[in-house]
This record gives C-alpha cells, sequence and structure tokens, in this order.
C-alpha cells in the first residue's frame, strides 16, 4: 500500500508541473499575438503606413545590393557534381571490361581491350592492385579504382 501512495504522489506532482508548463505557455503565446504593446515594432517587414509593401529596412545600402548583384552574375567556375580529377585525368577513357585470376592468384584486368596485370601499364596509368570486384589504378599522386559498369 506504501508503494502505491508513492506513486500516485510522483503522478501528481508530475501533472502539476505540466499544468504549470501549459498555463505558462499559454500566457507567453497570447503576449506575442498582440505583439506586447500593440504598436508597430518598427522591424524591416513592418507594413507602411499607406500600402501593403514592406518597408525599406534600415540596414539596406545600394552599394552592397549592388556589389551582391554582381556577385550573381559571375560565373562558377567548376561545376561541382563533376570531379575534378575526372576532368583532368580523363578517367572516363578507361574502362574495365573484366578481371581474371590465374593459378598463382596474379590477378589480370581487361581495360580497354588490353590485358593487364600489377605493375602493368595501359597508357598513362600504372595497374597498382588487381583485386576481385575492382581495379587500382595510379597516374602520379592520384590514384581511383575502376569498377564494372552498372548496367
Amino acid at each position: 500500500m506504501n508503494k502505491e501512495k508513492k506513486e500516485l504522489a510522483v503522478i501528481a506532482a508530475g501533472v502539476i508541473i505540466l499544468l504549470i508548463v501549459f498555463i505558462g505557455n499559454m500566457k507567453g503565446k497570447s503576449a506575442r499575438k498582440t505583439g506586447g504593446t500593440g504598436k508597430t515594432s518598427g522591424r524591416a517587414d513592418s507594413v507602411r503606413p499607406g500600402g501593403n509593401a514592406p518597408a525599406k529596412p534600415a540596414y539596406f545600402n545600394e552599394k552592397d545590393l549592388q556589389a551582391q548583384t554582381e556577385r550573381a552574375r559571375t560565373p562558377w567556375g567548376r561545376d561541382p557534381f563533376v570531379a575534378e580529377l575526372d576532368r583532368a585525368a580523363n578517367i572516363s577513357e578507361l574502362r574495365l571490361q573484366g578481371i581474371s585470376y590465374g593459378t598463382d592468384r596474379a590477378g589480370f584486368a581487361f581495360i580497354n581491350d588490353e590485358i593487364v596485370k600489377k605493375g602493368g601499364k595501359i597508357g598513362d596509368y600504372e595497374v597498382s592492385e588487381v583485386l576481385k570486384d575492382r581495379v587500382l589504378v595510379k597516374k602520379g599522386a592520384q590514384s581511383f579504382y575502376l569498377t564494372f559498369a552498372e548496367e
């Protein structure tokens, strides 16, 4: 019986706290709806007395607006959706067509109608590693994996 009384007391205290928080939030909402004193706030989105258009904000600067407009007209430079590596190394010219393993477990790759193994070269690229599903290719300091094309 003592345990049940403790549980009821904890539940009652929780309900009272929830009611206090709820009533406090309701008071805050009614003050925000009226805007506090009822006067216009003078913010940038306040309405002009004679019309529906918003007033010009106090921080408006014609020079800054012109600079932003010029920045918007400047070209992007590079396309963020195309890898810089792809453009510079012409990765699209390499196409992995097949991979085969010999009895000595040395892998061979069939790339652009040529058979190469680890250490072999295809154009400017050196084959660094032949795995079961991809081939590691290096050109200078850049390295990337060739994988089979999704069909």
